[in-house]
């Protein structure tokens, strides 16, 4: 699943939390672009966000998820796009072992059960590979971001990709782009 962790302050939203519906659905030949109606965040301090999504699903099979904030301040906020996976069935996942972790193309660690994280201040790309199923999962940044990988534990089995962007005053939309890459034999 996707989803975006908001920050300001010491408090975080989940945008999975917070209910929406498709507002609108765009086809351009094969591509794809659905947009979602804007949910609103309000922060104890009084700050309060609006932040529209859309997807951009690509013939080629990219799928770009573009976040904007359509109403608030975001100076001091921090958008977190997260993705957490496994391959299998979601309540009983296959064995994990044999996954590696990418950063910027290079592999930094095997999927251990240990709940480690594994990070670059910036970065163009994270990913999974699970050769198994021959398949990586990309998640790359539009603009600078901070990439963070993760392996889970026995009783969360999961990675997550995520990309931590820091707003300012200025920006006002974060894209990100997720790749599911077929590996050669």
């Amino acid at each position: 699943r996707t989803t975006l962790l908001v920050t300001h302050g010491e408090e975080t939203y989940d945008m999975c939390k917070l209910p929406t519906k498709i507002e609108s659905v765009e086809r351009c030949g094969e591509d794809v672009k659905l947009s979602l109606k804007p949910v609103t965040m309000k922060f104890k301090d009084g700050l309060e966000l609006e932040i529209k999504t859309e997807y951009d699903f690509r013939e080629d099979g990219r799928i770009g998820i573009a976040r904007k904030i359509l109403k608030g301040d975001t100076e001091d906020v921090k958008m977190c796009e997260y993705v957490k996976a496994c391959f299998g069935f979601t309540e009983y996942p296959e064995n994990m072992k044999g996954i590696y972790f990418n950063i910027d193309g290079e592999k930094i660690a095997d999927y251990g059960y240990n709940a480690k994280a594994y990070g670059k201040k910036t970065v163009n790309s994270i990913s999974a590979v699970i050769p198994e199923i021959l398949t990586e999962l990309e998640l790359k940044p539009e603009r600078e971001a901070e990439g963070i990988v993760c392996d889970g534990h026995h009783f969360a089995p999961f990675f997550t990709l995520k990309l931590k962007y820091e707003l300012n005053g200025d920006t006002k939309e974060v894209k990100s782009w997720l790749n599911t890459k077929k590996l050669k034999v």
